[in-house]
């Protein structure tokens, strides 16, 4: 009889020195390990080869495992091989989101078991303020659902920063990576409309204070708690002003704090403080999507909220929508998916069947007439205040958060 992942194990060894001696070829290379990883992954696919669930076993005997670093990626992370110079992991997958980040390693990575999808952006750097914090414009660029098999390049970086959306639960993928790109940046996480930050590189002391104001927060402490970031507020930087502006929760008193920090803040560093507050939003907005994540359970839905999350233009909303069921009804798919988040109270507005009968014909690209005489045909005649009633819920679908990319035209070039 084996031992409990042992097949797994070679298999991952052989694919480790294939891959080592290939980059040993290349002078040990950072910028040419990301193409022979992503060649070799496609070569001998793991997903066709081994079990995430079989080396989960390792765990069984944490002595013979290979030697394991500090959690980092992954939930957990699992080290599968390594050398000197590089090593091969797996991550196991249980939250819907990563953070949308770039890398200071190089590498690839290649979809062992559910499926993810995968948004790229770009960075336009406005202002250095430290090597923490930067300002700039981030710009979405590309959405793509990679399903089992799918393998990508990793480099290190601006030009590589990317979020997965996980789609099943766990989703798990295998990562050829070095340690540490030679002089790389960085590895910041991002926010829209554009900060970057590295929380590691954050002072202790500072992280201890925030730390105090949550748990005099908790203990109901509030105004003791304000003391403390009121303080942060006006005697530091603008990173720590930042962090003392995302350590307040959302709780009305708190809700309240914010406000008034920052309207400190912004007397302190000017107009800035908008660019990061609106960050924060965002932020927040994607937690809320995230805990919302753990209670839908339907890998569909979760792909529909993903891309009402991230997807910013009509065409590759609805193009994706297409790809996940093709040969559907994709506006009909859409108004089944709304009708049962509805139902979950996942959206911040309410939708009842006339809503969700607006939005389709919508969809189909109907003008208001068109819509009007389908209402009337389905329901007697309209009114002069029932057209009154079905402009309003047109205007307000064609201007409601999620709802105005659903609707609106679709310009294929």
């Amino acid at each position: 009889m084996t031992r409990t992942g042992s097949k797994g194990l070679a298999y991952f060894a052989a694919l480790g020195e294939r891959i080592e001696a290939r980059w040993r070829a290349r002078g040990y290379d950072d910028a040419a390990l990301p193409p022979i990883a992503e060649e070799e992954l496609r070569r001998r696919p793991p997903h066709e080869h081994v079990s995430p669930w079989e080396l989960a076993q390792l765990g069984r005997s944490p002595r013979t495992m290979p030697e394991q670093g500090s959690a980092g990626f992954g939930q957990p992370p699992l080290a599968v091989w390594g050398s000197g110079r590089m090593y091969i992991e797996l991550l196991y997958w249980l939250q819907a989101m990563t953070d949308i980040h770039q890398h200071s390693f190089s590498g690839a990575f290649a979809v062992l078991e559910g499926s993810s999808l995968h948004t790229q952006y770009r960075f336009r750097p406005a202002r250095k303020v430290s090597e923490e914090l930067h300002l700039g414009r981030l710009t979405w660029t590309s959405s793509e659902l990679l399903t089992r098999g799918a393998v990508h390049q990793i480099r290190s970086g601006p030009q590589f920063i990317h979020a997965l959306f996980h789609l099943d639960h766990p989703s798990v993928s295998v990562v050829v990576r070095n340690y540490q790109d030679e002089g790389s940046p960085p590895q910041l996480g991002y926010l829209p409309p554009g900060v970057g930050t590295e929380h590691s590189l954050v002072d202790a002391r500072l992280a201890r204070a925030l730390e105090l104001y949550r748990m005099l927060v908790d203990i109901g402490r509030v105004r003791d708690a304000e003391q403390i970031v009121r303080g942060i507020v006006s005697q530091a930087d603008l990173m720590s002003v930042y962090l003392a502006m995302e350590a307040i929760g959302t709780t009305d008193a708190e809700r309240e704090i914010g406000r008034r920090i920052r309207e400190r803040a912004r007397k302190r560093h000017g107009a800035v403080i908008d660019t990061l507050a609106a960050a924060l939003e965002h932020g927040e907005e994607a937690r809320r999507f995230t805990l919302l994540r753990s209670r839908v359970t339907d890998p569909d839905l979760r792909y529909f909220l993903a891309l009402l999350l991230v997807v910013p233009t009509p065409a590759a909303l609805r193009r994706l929508i297409a790809e996940r069921l093709p040969g559907q009804d994709d506006v009909a798919t859409v108004i089944r998916w709304l009708a049962a988040l509805a139902e979950m109270n996942a959206f911040t507005f309410q939708l009842d069947a006339v809503q969700l009968r607006m939005i389709e014909l919508m969809m189909r690209g109907r003008s208001f007439t068109t819509i009007v005489r389908s209402f009337a045909i389905a329901e007697g005649a309209v009114t002069p205040p029932d057209k009154a009633n079905l402009r309003r819920v047109y205007e307000q679908v064609k201007t409601t958060r999620y709802l105005d990319r659903l609707v609106a035209p679709v310009h294929r070039s």
